[in-house]
């Protein structure tokens, strides 16, 4: 799931879709249409796993079942780039904040990082892990992996275009096992906090130290994460409920069941994302 001005864009099978959200500035959409990007035929017999707009909205980045990362142009479809990551599911996909760089994370453990304008290999690495979570701290220089029991961060170093990061295994996470088998991360948008969210846990971690900052949930599993825009909230869905919490001191701000979120008996939310201008949340 992907959130833009034009609205929220849903991976689903070896299609991407447009469903009448609204738009942060109150319009309505048009009636839900399934994109006819012929540069689908790309993803792969799994389909699409993961989406990410670029920070202009220009572009997506798609993480497929084929191995690949997909680069569409977001008004046409047309493929711009397909970067080779693995043999196994790409279930993250992120844009660094200047649009500049596109990471993707495999199923199979490895992390790579491209450059967007001419798609070269700035670094692939393995980090032991079925990668589930990808998110890049403001700066760009920074790339913390969810996965496994471990909160990895791949650093760059400044001035360094090419060649491996530092691989940074945060303390804290590593001891606790970030609470269970790490489902999702977000960084705060001042990039001083990790949200990781876990099988049983959804914790708040320090970025300078590795140092765990707060516990939100405990004994319970964590779905998806994410930060409100100005970094004063973060929300957590859980299997049935979705609560929000200011970042301040942990007190929370609401919640909703299960049974509030489901427009079917049957339907369960698996990700949300806050509007750009953090007056709502999709889920």
């Amino acid at each position: 799931m992907a959130w833009a001005l034009g609205g929220l864009l849903c991976a689903c099978s070896s299609s991407l879709t447009l469903p009448d959200a609204g738009r942060p500035d109150g319009a309505a959409l048009p009636p839900p249409t399934e994109a006819p990007f012929a540069a689908c035929g790309h993803l792969g017999t799994g389909g699409a796993m993961a989406v990410a707009w670029s920070p202009d909205g220009r572009s997506l980045a798609v993480g497929s079942g084929g191995g690949y990362v997909t680069i569409l142009d977001a008004a046409t479809g047309d493929l711009r780039r397909l970067l080779e990551l693995g043999t196994s599911f790409v279930g993250s996909v992120a844009f660094s904040p200047d649009g500049a760089l596109v990471a993707g994370g495999a199923y199979e453990g490895e992390v790579a990082l491209w450059s967007v304008a001419d798609g070269a290999l700035r670094y692939r690495v393995t980090v032991d892990v079925q990668v589930v979570g990808l998110a890049f701290a403001p700066d760009g220089r920074a790339l913390v992996v969810g996965g496994g029991t471990k909160v990895t961060l791949l650093r760059s170093p400044p001035g360094v275009p090419v060649g491996p990061p530092e691989v940074i295994v945060l303390d804290g996470a590593k001891a606790e096992g970030a609470g269970g088998a790490a489902r999702t991360v977000a960084i705060s948008p001042d990039g001083g906090l990790l949200a990781a969210a876990s099988y049983s846990s959804l914790r708040l971690w320090r970025l300078a130290d590795g140092g765990l900052a707060r516990t939100l949930v405990d004994l319970q599993p964590v779905v998806a994460v994410a930060f409100s825009p100005d970094g004063s909230a973060i929300a957590g869905l859980g299997l049935d409920w979705l609560r929000i919490w200011r970042v301040s001191d942990g007190a929370l701000l609401g919640s909703l069941a299960a049974s509030a979120l489901a427009r079917y008996p049957a339907d369960r939310a698996r990700a949300l994302a806050f509007t750009p201008d953090g007056d709502s949340l999709i889920v």
